[in-house]
């Protein structure tokens, strides 16, 4: 039986808007919305976990996958789609690390794809992977493609940038080559603490985390660096640098109009940002956010000092949400109207939206363009459209415009029951399908049993499946003038045997069924008959998913066993929004069916508050200013920071902190159990099942009168 670790919310992560969408449209599965005449199709579905992905001069497309297995364990697949379908034989095959946020992320071409085949990977380092030495860590290596079969030799794996540190969160991603030959990789922090900035990778010239590095990939492997990179020569920097003050860079894109280079950097509490790539800038992370400093997060924070180089778009989280700015593109094209030509599209993974904007505008603000699309985490622009890839639908997205004049359908699809013993009665409805034209549909429904495909002109119908299987069911809806629908699929489980059920013990204290920081939980498959007729290869295979903030994050995918040890962790990266766990076991048959069985692992939370006396003191809590007139949602046995000014203005007085006292009115010292270290104004505190209210106490020191009068003119103070 392997473990596994459970960390903090990685790469897709945290992000809001200006705007306000309905509250609706957060909800995953959601029918996508466009302006008028505008179309997105599926035109890829089937993945497991797409990452990213590159159109070859054929019109193909290589398509990475996050990878699948345990941890270091893994294998990460590139899938080759050519001529619009999806070959089931991969292009290439490559152990990975695919635990929390890693695993297989991007992918791009050389410039001299075309005569040299070359395509280059940022992956993380797994058992099998080439040169392991018992260490996880990032890398870029270099492949050579071959069309006439579809595949790449992993034998022709040519190590180009190795050793990068690596984390479960923050690996970065972002990959570009400049006009003059040189590639570009955008690098994460590696999920260093931005409560310790003096120790934060992003700022230090000597590491290759939170950077952009700049190097020139050699024939034979390796690479050298341009003599003009901005920190060449200087004492104690790496001269691969050519950017640094990055969290998490997930992408990069260069537009063609002007050559210029764009990143994005994955917010933490507050703020997303869109980034131009200058040599030498410094974006700030983690003493800065967005456009402020990580102590004053506000809308109207004061400007960024001459060492910082702004964002130059940034909008702000939503209240209890996270996301994250995930993917990028410029539509350089002349088939979509004018508005939208040579404009900025950005995708935010959490809300599952696309703004635009034009970077000539002083304003710098995002207009909605779209809602609906889930887990976006790459878009490719063409001449004709946008390619966007989603992780979660395991799909490949392409939105159009359409002068033709009828708007095309949308489609719903609801089953009830989607499993069950034969014989299985099941009901489908397209109740809440809709034409933008308001024309007549009709719906076609195809039951994946072989029997005939239906059609109605009614959205309701029923159906019979009488023997043991795993079906596919799909339904398209179609108006009057034959403008189609997407396709909208749900498996159906007919399985007459007795069905595996998870049987959840925690091994840190038995019987207790919420979770705490620190915890181990088991995880067991149990069936009457044991494995009979279960495929004997392969009966159990399991997946973990972390939820959080309307996203979740695939832990563990695929592992075979038929038990599975979860680590939870002590760190946190959440206040008011639980993260909870959804464990699915599946169920291999000998006759070939896989089953689905799920179960949900939920926090045991608490509340904290914080307050100050006898003035109103600015207190942070992980970051995240609180209000003293409400409470904290905290998860029990997990970590968190305390921080308080160090003095205060009340009552015309100074005052200057000078302990934390709880509830019970004892100052924090060590309390057992309830705290680690104090240092100052920082309290390093565990989240104890008792709630608690933390006052920061402040002792007079001074008037505040006498500070501002010899600032003050004559006239001033006569006034």
């Amino acid at each position: 039986m392997r473990r596994f670790r459970s960390f903090p919310v990685g790469i897709f992560l945290l992000g809001l808007c200006w705007w306000v969408w309905p509250a609706s449209l957060y909800a995953a599965g959601q029918v996508a919305e466009l302006p008028p005449r505008f179309v997105v199709r599926t035109v890829v579905s089937g993945l497991d976990l797409p990452t990213d992905m590159v159109i070859l001069p054929s019109g193909d497309f290589l398509i990475t996958e996050k990878g699948t297995g345990s941890g270091p364990f893994s294998t990460a697949r590139v899938r080759l789609v050519r001529q619009g379908i999806l070959r089931p034989e991969p292009v290439l095959t490559l152990g990975v690390n695919a635990e929390s946020d890693s695993g297989l992320f991007s992918i791009i071409l050389d410039p001299q794809f075309a005569t040299n085949r070359y395509f280059y990977l940022w992956y993380s380092t797994g058992e099998t992977s080439l040169g392991w030495e018992e260490e996880t860590v990032n890398r870029l290596s270099r492949f050579v493609y071959d069309d006439a079969s579809g595949t790449a030799d992993l034998a022709s794996e040519t190590l180009i940038l190795n050793n990068i540190p690596w984390s479960p969160l923050h690996n970065g991603g972002g990959l570009a080559f400049d006009t003059e030959g040189n590639l570009l990789i955008a690098t994460g922090d590696a999920g260093s603490s931005p409560f310790y900035p003096q120790t934060n990778l992003a700022q230090n010239l000597g590491s290759l985390n939170g950077k952009v590095l700049r190097i020139r990939p050699r024939e034979s492997g390796g690479y050298d660096v341009p003599s003009d990179n901005p920190f060449s020569g200087n004492l104690g920097a790496r001269s691969e640098v050519y950017a640094l003050g990055l969290r998490n860079p997930f992408r990069m894109t260069q537009r063609l109009a002007d050559q210029n280079l764009y990143l994005l950097d994955v917010g933490n509490n507050v703020w997303e940002e869109v980034n131009h790539l200058v040599a030498g800038a410094n974006y700030g992370w983690p003493y800065r956010e967005g456009h402020c400093p990580m102590e004053d997060p506000r809308p109207d924070c004061p400007p960024a000092p001459p060492e910082f180089t702004e964002p130059i778009l940034v909008y702000p989280h939503p209240v209890n949400m996270g996301a994250g700015i995930t993917a990028m593109a410029f539509y350089e094209g002349t088939q979509w109207p004018a508005e939208y030509q040579g404009k900025l599209f950005v995708a935010d993974f959490n809300s599952d939206w696309v703004g635009t904007t034009d970077l000539a505008d002083p304003d710098q603000t995002l207009t909605p363009f779209a809602t609906g699309l889930n887990s976006l985490v790459d878009m490719e622009a063409t001449p004709e459209g946008i390619y966007a890839v989603s992780i979660y639908e395991g799909s490949i997205q392409f939105i159009y415009y359409d002068e033709s004049g009828n708007l095309p359908p949308s489609a719903q699809l609801r089953v009830t029951p989607t499993n069950g013993r034969a014989p299985l009665s099941v009901r489908f409805t397209a109740i809440g399908s809709q034409d933008g034209d308001g024309d007549a549909l009709r719906y076609e429904w195809n039951f994946g049993d072989s029997s005939p495909i239906t059609t109605t002109t009614v959205p309701t119908i029923s159906h019979v499946y009488g023997q043991d299987g795993v079906y596919l069911a799909t339904l398209q809806v179609i108006d009057g003038r034959g403008a189609k629908s997407e396709i909208r699929n749900q498996s159906i489980q007919v399985y007459s045997g007795a069905y595996a059920t998870i049987v959840q013990e925690n091994v840190t204290e038995p019987g207790r069924i919420l979770y705490r920081g620190g915890d181990q939980i088991r995880f067991r498959a149990v069936r009457a008959g044991d494995t009979t007729g279960l495929d004997p290869a392969a009966p159990y295979s399991w997946t973990i998913r972390l939820h959080h903030n309307e996203h979740m994050h695939v832990l563990v995918n695929e592992y075979l066993s038929s038990e599975i040890m979860l680590d939870i962790p002590t760190e946190t990266h959440a206040l008011n929004s639980p993260l909870w766990y959804e464990i699915r076991l599946s169920m291999h048959t000998a006759s070939g069916q896989v089953l689905l069985i799920t179960h949900e692992l939920h926090p045991q939370t608490t509340w904290i508050q914080a307050l100050s006396w006898p003035g109103h003191a600015i207190i942070k809590l992980d970051q995240q200013l609180l209000d003293p007139e409400e409470p904290v949602m905290v998860i029990v046995g997990q970590k968190y920071v305390l921080e308080a000014t160090p003095m205060i203005v009340y009552d015309f007085k100074v005052g200057e902190f000078t302990n934390w006292v709880v509830t019970n009115g004892w100052p924090v010292t060590t309390v057992a159990g309830e705290t680690e270290t104090i240092a100052e104004r920082r309290l390093e505190l565990v989240a104890t099942p008792e709630s608690k209210t933390y006052v920061a106490f402040y002792e007079y020191v001074r008037d505040a009168i006498f500070n501002y009068l010899p600032a003050l003119s004559q006239t001033e103070v006569a006034e």
